[in-house]
């Protein structure tokens, strides 16, 4: 997971990641976000495309999790 958030932040020019803590069931995440990106846009893509990796790798996540939603609403 860890490698996966920094592979995708690194599409962002000017995203850092300051802070990270993955655990089994949640995870924390301190950003530098420049002022041209907006907060929730950041979030809804890193969210995004974690869970979509998360599904094509474990397609038993997609049945525990129907209608694959996997992250709670709001960062």
């Amino acid at each position: 997971m860890k490698q996966q958030i920094y592979q995708l932040l690194r599409q962002r020019e000017g995203v850092e990641v300051l802070e990270l803590n993955v655990q089994a069931d949640h995870v924390h995440l301190l950003l530098w976000i420049p002022p041209k990106y907006a907060v929730s846009e950041i979030m809804g893509f890193l969210k995004g495309k974690l869970a979509l990796r998360l599904f094509e790798r474990f397609p038993r996540l997609g049945r525990k999790y129907w209608g694959r939603h996997l992250w709670s609403r709001g960062y």
